[in-house]
């Protein structure tokens, strides 16, 4: 009502001043009122204070249950550790006990429950690593995958029809990725609320997900995930491809293609020569080991020991800007299980280290160097010609 109130007076003023029945000081003095006025209106519109006292406090919804149940917290603390990620369709619907008849109550209610309940905006202040967002930068290529393996799940609402007209629904792509990934947790809604009507949220498969709690006073699931790989891991078997397409596509696919990150790692060639292209005959693979001893934004050294070659695998995403090196000395990084990171490391114990040095900050660095010395230059040349003039005059 307010904001069409605003609006038919804005028309008018515009008229007034359209017919010269106002003068141009007037009009814009009256603008620049209802425009204060309109922000004036939202500010005593909503609370002031949407979120508890103890917002930053308590601890989120997630790291509760995980106490509650004597879980180990150091692998999800632990930033180079396994991830989490909720899964929230259309919205978060605020279950039934958190409603107020009091709008601010209702407000202060939903910025708790969506704190939490562990939203993406929150993970790096609790330190946890998430499936999208902080350290797993969220790219086209990676959204369209997750996306495309959500929709083939049971916990998506989308129709999947075959040319039987069969109902086709399948948790397994969903899985590889939350495998390749190093998601640990799942979390989502037992009830939905999508055009215009509330729904029961689909079960994920059990016999690739754990489901170990199910609150309906929070309207919320939380899933192991079975079997999550390791946030670096070394591989001993790989399967060469020619595109990232063909990598999203066997992992969109891995019912047909088999695809199991714990038995190979898909590669993407790229600029490889044929003769790197071997791969060791290794069954079973020997004893080895690859520890994350160091993790920043900006760098992660890792440190690996194997008896022979070995494929090093880490789980954060393929992203511009990314150099690496082997002992001190430049490896290429490939692009592994379609939206992730790997290198090549020798037998032996070797030293890895991963640093962002992205070639445009180091351009608009020299670009920056190179103006300074410019204007420099013109200020030093500007001040000796007024001199030389003065002395001449």
């Amino acid at each position: 009502m307010a904001m069409a109130v605003i609006g038919i007076l804005t028309c008018l003023v515009c008229w007034l001043k359209q017919t010269n029945k106002m003068s141009t000081q007037l009009f814009s003095l009256t603008i620049l009122a209802s425009l204060y006025g309109l922000f004036m209106f939202h500010a005593f519109s909503f609370a002031h204070h949407p979120a508890q006292p103890d917002y930053f406090e308590e601890k989120c919804y997630l790291e509760r249950q995980l106490r509650a149940q004597n879980r180990d917290m150091s692998k999800l603390e632990n930033l180079g550790g396994e991830r989490c990620i909720t899964l929230y369709i259309a919205g978060l619907l605020q279950p039934n006990n958190l409603e107020s008849g009091d709008a601010v109550q209702k407000t202060i209610d939903h910025y708790q429950l969506s704190r939490q309940m562990l939203a993406v905006s929150t993970h790096t202040h609790q330190h946890y690593g998430s499936s999208s967002g902080y350290l797993l930068s969220e790219t086209a290529d990676y959204r369209n995958l997750f996306v495309d393996v959500l929709n083939k799940s049971h916990i998506s609402g989308k129709k999947l029809i075959d040319k039987e007209g069969n109902r086709q629904k399948t948790d397994l792509p969903l899985y590889r990725v939350y495998q390749i990934t190093s998601t640990g947790y799942v979390m989502g809604m037992i009830d939905k609320f999508t055009f215009g009507r509330f729904s029961k949220t689909g079960l994920l498969d059990p016999k690739l997900f754990d489901l170990w709690v199910e609150d309906p006073s929070w309207n919320a699931r939380i899933y192991r995930v079975k079997e999550p790989m390791p946030h670096v891991y070394l591989s001993y078997r790989w399967q060469w491809l020619d595109s990232q397409e063909k990598a999203i596509q066997a992992i969109v696919d891995a019912e047909k293609s088999g695809f199991d990150p714990w038995k190979e790692t898909l590669l993407e060639i790229g600029n490889l020569k044929p003769g790197e292209l071997r791969q060791p005959d290794v069954s079973p693979p020997p004893a080895s080991s690859a520890e994350l001893n160091e993790n920043s934004p900006n760098q992660m050294n890792i440190e690996t020991t194997s008896a022979i070659p070995a494929l090093l695998v880490l789980t954060d995403h393929y992203y511009p800007g990314w150099v690496a090196s082997v002992d001190g000395n430049a490896t290429p990084i490939l692009r592994a299980n379609a939206v992730l990171r790997a290198v090549f490391v020798p037998a032996g114990k070797h030293q890895v280290q991963f640093k962002y040095e992205p070639r445009s900050l180091t351009l608009a660095l020299a670009i920056s160097i190179a103006a300074s010395i410019i204007l420099l230059a013109v200020a030093i040349v500007t001040v000796l010609m007024d001199k030389r003039r003065y002395f001449s005059s």
